[in-house]
């Protein structure tokens, strides 16, 4: 192979790496895949949270927002890496999911504290329309 021989394919080799003018576009990027999966995992640690919190108080001070912000970002990104929940945490059912578990946390507080309410109305004798019940038969009455 003569000089030429090489500096034509140079040139040639030249030409194939030379970007062309759509190259040197920036791409179009989308959101972080990590960051998405892990808003849905922090979301997800959260409403746990406010499920389990009133009979497990403690869980509060083990999972700091801090400590939900690591853990959601640190499974994502193995998730990420893995392959793994590519299409979301909750795919396409992301918002049924969503409303489900902000329904139930709020449905069983709302189960316990009418429950509650009931027995302290039960303990004073009082009715759910404020009105004080009569004494039945047999309970102490004058």
């Amino acid at each position: 192979m003569s000089l030429e021989d090489l500096a034509g394919a140079c040139a040639v080799v030249d030409a194939e790496a030379t970007p062309s003018p759509a190259d040197l576009q920036p791409a179009v990027v989308g959101p972080d895949p990590v960051q998405v999966l892990a808003a849905e995992v922090s979301g997800l640690i959260q409403i746990l949270l406010a499920l389990l919190s009133p009979p497990f108080p403690s869980l509060k001070a083990i999972y700091t927002p801090d400590v939900v912000e690591q853990l959601s970002r640190s499974i994502a990104a193995v998730c990420v890496k893995r392959q793994w929940l590519e299409g979301g945490f909750m795919g396409d059912y992301a918002e049924e999911m969503t409303l489900a578990l902000i329904v139930l946390p709020l449905g069983v507080q709302t189960y316990h504290a009418v429950r509650a309410d009931l027995a302290l109305m039960k303990a004073k004798n009082v009715t759910p329309a404020g009105e004080e019940e009569a004494p039945k038969e047999g309970e102490g009455g004058a």
